[in-house]
C-alpha cells in the first residue's frame, strides 16, 4: 500500500514539473529587442525666441539683471569666465550659457553688480533683426548695413565693425596677417578690404 501511494505522489510530482515554466531574465538588450521606449532628450531651445534688435536679445535686455535673465534661460548651462575675453577689463565676472555643449549666448554685468551692461550673441543661430549673425561674413554685413568701417581693437588685438544705430558690434577675431582693413593710424576706422572675413561674436549694448 505504501508502495503505490509513493508511485502516485511521484507520478503527480513529474507532471507538475513538466508545466512549470522557467522564463529566463531578460536582459538589456532583449527588451530592447521587443521595443522599450527610448528616453529621448525632449528639451529644445527655440533661437526664434531671441532675436537681436537694439539694446535686446529676444527678451533679455541690457539693465536687466543677470539673476532675472537666469530665469529666461533656465534651459541653459550657465558658466563663469573671464569677462575680458569679449573685452571688457576692469575685472568682475561674466558669465556663458550653454544648450548641450554649444555656446549660445554670453552675459557681462557691470563690475561688481549685477546688472547687465552687454549681451554677446555666440551661434549663428541668432540673428539680427536684419538678418545678420555670428559666422556672417564682411560681405554679408555690408550689404545690410552699407557703409560701415572697420576698427582695430590694439588692447585685444582683434577688429570690429560698429552700427552705431542699434548699438551692435560685430567682432572679428583675426591675426595680423590676415586683417579685414589696412591701418594707417592706431584707432581710426577704415575701409574693409578682405571681405570674406567671418564675424566670431555679437554684442550688444
Amino acid at each position: 500500500m505504501k508502495k503505490n501511494l509513493f508511485l502516485f505522489a511521484f507520478v503527480i510530482l513529474l507532471f507538475s514539473c513538466k508545466k512549470t515554466e522557467i522564463r529566463p531574465i531578460e536582459t538589456t538588450k532583449k527588451l530592447k529587442e521587443k521595443g522599450l521606449p527610448n528616453r529621448e532628450n525632449s528639451q529644445s531651445f527655440d533661437y526664434s525666441k531671441f532675436t537681436i534688435s537694439k539694446g535686446k536679445m529676444g527678451t533679455l535686455k541690457i539693465g536687466m539683471t543677470c539673476h532675472e535673465a537666469d530665469k529666461l534661460l533656465s534651459n541653459l548651462t550657465k558658466k563663469e569666465t573671464d569677462p575680458f575675453n569679449f573685452g571688457f577689463d576692469g575685472g568682475g565676472k561674466a558669465y556663458i550659457y550653454y544648450f548641450e555643449e554649444e555656446p549660445i549666448l554670453s552675459l557681462i554685468p557691470e563690475f561688481e553688480t549685477d546688472t547687465i551692461i552687454a549681451i554677446i550673441a555666440l551661434t549663428k543661430e541668432i540673428t539680427t533683426k536684419n538678418g545678420l549673425h555670428p559666422n556672417a561674413s564682411v560681405s554679408e554685413t555690408l550689404q545690410k548695413i552699407p557703409k560701415l568701417k572697420v576698427n582695430y581693437n590694439p588692447m585685444m588685438d582683434w577688429e570690429y565693425m560698429t552700427d552705431e544705430n542699434n548699438n551692435w558690434d560685430f567682432i572679428f577675431a583675426t591675426d595680423p596677417n590676415h586683417q579685414i582693413g589696412n591701418y594707417t593710424a592706431i584707432e581710426e576706422p577704415t575701409k574693409p578690404i578682405r571681405l570674406e572675413i567671418k564675424c566670431d561674436w555679437i554684442t550688444i549694448h
